[in-house]
């Protein structure tokens, strides 16, 4: 069986808004390429660790720099907009849900969204069958 040679993956896919859902598989796929403690990261809130480093245990100390690592990767991704957003975040966690909050909205924003569109459809409908029933009418009339 031929072995791979992954080490030409060293920079993460363009991260630029557009297409979200698309660009967050690829991010996913990119951090578990990395290695799979860092994709896993992503989920969990960082427990601030204290500032003497020299207490921290080797779990903390550990999980600090897989956060530092995927957090690396992330922002290397992102384009100027983004990273603006983003740079102040002490996590990656954060990062990914203010990048999540941004490109995809809340979930009442999405509830708002699918209200919106389903009504816009509705009055669209209305309006088409309305149209039509007139034209028929016109046809009748001569």
């Amino acid at each position: 069986m031929t072995s791979h040679d992954f080490s030409s993956i060293k920079s993460p896919p363009k991260f630029d808004g557009l297409n979200y859902s698309i660009q967050e598989v690829k991010m996913t796929l990119f951090l578990k390429s990395l290695e799979f403690r860092v994709a896993k990261v992503v989920t969990k809130k960082l427990i601030e660790p204290h500032d003497n480093e020299d207490i921290w245990s080797e779990a903390t100390a550990k999980n600090y720099e897989t956060n530092a690592e995927a957090q690396y990767a992330l922002t290397q991704a992102l384009n100027d907009d983004n990273l603006s957003r983003v740079v102040y975040c002490k996590s990656i966690f954060e990062v990914w849900n203010d990048l999540i909050i941004t490109h995809e909205g809340t979930s009442q924003v999405k509830r708002s969204k699918t209200n919106f569109l389903c009504s816009q459809y509705e009055n669209f409908y209305m309006l088409t069958i309305r149209l039509l029933m007139k034209f028929l009418l016109s046809l009748l009339n001569y």
